[in-house]
This record gives structure tokens, sequence and C-alpha cells, in this order.
């Protein structure tokens, strides 16, 4: 495999539609669930190792009737399959304690993709063997460092970096030998060190359909996490997320976008209504509409947001007006708004 930084099937700034010209759409192009809010690593440069985030009690297991709701409502929602659907957001999914449970769920009908993102910290035994008997489509792996030292720095645990790349290893051989199985991406934050970005390459490039080097997350830039300068390129007026994502969080709570990441800005839960009804309720017109009036920094959650700035937002919808916008609404959907 040759070595890259750059990405084939991740690469999500090739746009498959024009969202100014589609929105509102009849279904969100995206639903991320997140299995769990728990994880095994506390890396600095993550919510996880907030004290604000560990004392909320937003650590937790997504409950298995919560889950098959979720996918209950996906199979009854008529029309055309949603484009991705993730089954983790912020939390380490394998930790989940009925992870092999909800993996083996029939995905292939509720989406175009599914797609899982680890640590690959517990990729390995029962949950690796049930990922591949999955019909996932795509493994993401995230790596913090190939230094052991560094790699315990930035996660804060004893996981030895070693036996992390002996999983990966090990689950792309089995998945080779039995011709069944998700694509493998793996990515590394970027390191200072240039010769630590080269060596990572090469030594994961030959357990891995991808690896690449990506920058570092911006989580809205409430707290400077690992006291770096966040790569900001793009320059949105308006947040897309909103027109086109949904964020289940493990008590079942929705929002947008993975960035704020205390859920202060959910306006439903899936325990309380279906996901079509939760689509089109009146609270998340609203929100939508007023990120076209430019006013999302009334929103907290949003007030001060970086993140729409980086090279996670691929395509602007500056030019949609909030007058286009709920002239569409009224002629598409307003029969179904809550």
């Amino acid at each position: 495999m040759e070595e890259s930084n750059t990405k084939t099937f991740s690469k999500k700034n090739e746009n498959i539609i024009s969202l100014v010209d589609a929105i509102p759409l009849a279904k969100p192009l995206a639903v991320s669930i997140e299995i769990s809010g728990a994880c095994n690593f506390k890396c600095v440069c993550c919510p996880q190792s907030r004290k604000e985030f560990i004392d909320s009690g937003r650590a937790g297991h997504m409950q298995i009737e919560t889950f098959d709701k979720i996918i209950s409502d996906l199979k009854s929602w008529n029309g055309d399959k949603i484009k991705t659907l993730a089954l983790s957001a912020l939390g380490e999914s394998l930790l989940n304690p009925n992870f092999t449970y909800m993996i083996s769920q029939d995905f292939a009908p509720l989406c175009n993709h599914s797609m899982l993102t680890t640590n690959a910290s517990l990729l390995n035994g029962e949950r690796a063997r049930a990922i591949l008997e999955s019909d996932l489509t795509y493994l993401k792996i995230s790596i913090y460092s190939i230094d052991q030292k560094k790699h315990e720095e930035i996660t804060s645990s004893k996981i030895d970096i070693k036996e992390i790349m002996e999983n990966v290893a090990s689950f792309k051989s089995k998945r080779d030998a039995s011709g069944k199985g998700p694509s493998i991406y793996v990515k590394m934050i970027e390191s200072e060190s240039e010769k630590e970005n080269k060596e990572f390459l090469s030594l994961f490039a030959p357990y891995a359909d991808e690896a690449s080097i990506e920058t570092l997350m911006d989580w809205n830039s409430r707290e400077s996490f690992a006291g770096k300068q966040y790569n900001q390129h793009n320059t949105c007026q308006v947040c897309p997320y909103p027109f086109y994502r949904m964020h289940i969080s493990n008590n079942g709570t929705v929002t947008f976008c993975c960035a704020d990441y205390m859920n202060e800005l959910t306006y439903d839960n899936v325990n309380n209504n279906s996901l079509e009804k939760i689509w089109f309720a009146k609270e998340l017109k609203e929100i939508q509409n007023n990120f076209l009036l430019r006013k999302q920094s009334s929103y907290p959650s949003c007030k001060n947001c970086t993140f729409m700035n980086t090279d996670r937002v691929y395509t602007s919808i500056d030019s949609l007006t909030s007058e286009i916008y709920l002239s569409r609404y009224a002629q598409r959907y307003e029969a179904k708004v809550q």
C-alpha cells in the first residue's frame, strides 16, 4: 500500500448533493448513535478528561431498549436510506456490555454506509469477531502516538501501543482471510515530529486500507485541551450541522453536533418520540431558521463556536436564506411539523 496522508472512502469533503439546493431534507444524511459515552482513555485533547464531563453523568452506556428503539425507528421511516450511520460518538463503543448484540444488527437496509470509531484497545476476542461478522462497512481507528511515553501522556492510560497495533494487525488478517468485513481506516493525531508522522504511516500502512494523519479536533475552543492552535481555514457564517445531522447521545437525547459535548442544545429524546417526529419537530425547525438568520450565537453551546471553521465542516450553506428555507419547508413538510 502506498503511504499517504490523504483519504479515499473517508474523504468527507466530496459532497454527494448540494445542501443549499436540497435543504430542508426529508431525512438527515448522517445519524450517529453514541453507544457509549464512557471511554477507557482520558485524552488531554478530549472532553472525556474534563471534570465537568465526568461530573455530569454523560459517561454512561446506551441501554438495549433505547438502541432497539432507534433501529426500529430507522426501519419504519419511509423514504431513501440515510447516507451514513455512525455507531459511535464521544465514547468508546466497545465498552458497552451489549456491544456484540448492537453491532450484530442488520444495518444495510438502513444506510449506505455504517461506521464505527474505536481506539482499538478492545479490538480483540468476541468484540472483534462480532465486528467481522457484522455488515459494518467502515472501521475508523484512532491512534494518538506511536511513542509509548507520549501515548500514555495523551491518553492517561497504561495501555501498550504495541498491543493496539497487534489488535489492528490481527483484525485485518482475519478480515482478509474471511473475505468479509469493514474497510479499515487508521489515523493518528498530527505530531509535531514529522519523523513520528512518517513512522506511523509506515507502521500502520500494512494493517489498514487507509492510513492518515489528521489535525487535532477543535472542541469548540471552549478549553485549550492540548494547548495547541487548531487549524481554522473555513469562513462559514452558517453551521450546516442542524440541517443534515442527527446525534443521539447514550441516554437518548438528540442534538446535532458532537462538539456540543455537554448536550446543551438538545431538542428531544428518542425514548419520547420517533426519529421522524424529532426530525420534523418545530424546535429543530426554529433552530435551523435561527442559524440562517445568523442567530446561532444565541445558543450557549454555539456562542463562541470555532468548530465550524475547521476542516471538520465540509460545505457551506451561507447562500441559503431564511425566506427560501421557510418557503420550501412550507411546501414540503409543513403537515409533518409537530
